[in-house]
């Protein structure tokens, strides 16, 4: 049977993370799969990692603040074979799981979940997830050719294996577009799933920041296409013999394996984004 781990990052969902740890576990009790829940407690003042310990969660605590450090510590502390990654805040129906994780049953290495808007969002929220996340994703398309519609939806799958060779390193939002695209020059397998998504059940404000996110994502997708193209372009020439040929093709293949052979031109503790924090995290 296939074993899922549930990864959570948490920070002050104490109205939420309850029913989210909730349905969770009902989804995985049904029997399609084993389970596990990680919830990441990325610095909460009130309360939620509590509550998350309370409703059977694992719970584990990440001070240094950011998306994708609290994600990547769950990655790394994850058992299970296949990885799912949802938000804290209720917005995601963690029943569409079996559905997400469906396509890993056959080809595919990472599902993206592919966000189908119902009634009831904010008109702030329409205008983010109808204009906003469509054209960065239109633009992380354009720039690192990976084929997938919606680069923001945080419900999202992968094989563990696969997701750890990746060498993640964003601590942001932007490490939502970092997974895409590194993913792609590794030559994994992505598909996409068709998942709803309704209003969030959080009493705080947004931990979304348009503006500078925005400007992440940008910074982080450019780079790491910049460098992917700089790297193919100190390959050898195809010309020559056939066996030139043949080094050639086999230099091009590693080349795409970016995940773990690629040679990155920024310090290996910093964040290739440019994003505040300049300290590592816990690797594989």
């Amino acid at each position: 049977m296939l074993s899922v781990s549930f990864v959570i990052p948490c920070l002050n969902e104490a109205s939420a993370i309850g029913s989210v740890v909730d349905d969770a576990h009902n989804i995985g009790e049904t029997g399609a799969f084993d389970h596990e829940i990680i919830v990441v407690d990325n610095g909460s003042t009130d309360g939620s990692g509590l509550i998350a310990v309370a409703q059977g969660a694992t719970v584990i605590d990440q001070p240094i603040r950011g998306y994708g450090s609290a994600i990547r510590t769950g990655i790394h502390h994850a058992p299970n074979q296949v990885i799912v990654i949802a938000d804290a805040d209720g917005q995601h129906d963690l029943s569409h799981t079996p559905r997400l994780i469906e396509p890993l049953t056959r080809d595919a290495d990472m599902v993206i979940g592919k966000r189908l808007h119902t009634p009831g969002q904010a008109a702030n929220h329409w205008i983010k997830r109808r204009v906003g996340a469509p054209a960065l994703s239109k633009l992380g398309r354009a720039l690192s050719g990976a084929p997938i519609s919606d680069f923001h939806c945080g419900f999202r799958a992968a094989k563990r294996h696969e997701l750890r060779s990746l060498a993640l390193r964003a601590d942001g939002m932007e490490f939502a577009s970092e997974m895409i695209v590194r993913a792609h020059q590794a030559g994994l397998r992505l598909a996409e799933s068709e998942v709803p998504v309704g209003p969030a059940e959080r009493e705080r404000a947004p931990h979304l920041r348009p503006m500078r996110d925005a400007a992440r994502h940008i910074a982080c997708i450019a780079r790491l296409s910049a460098t992917s193209k700089r790297e193919r372009a100190r390959l050898p020439s195809p010309r020559g013999s056939h066996q030139d040929r043949s080094q050639h093709d086999q230099a091009d293949s590693r080349a795409c394996r970016l995940g773990s052979t690629h040679r990155r031109p920024w310090p290996a503790t910093s964040c290739p984004c440019r994003c505040d924090s300049q300290q590592s995290h816990p690797g594989p």
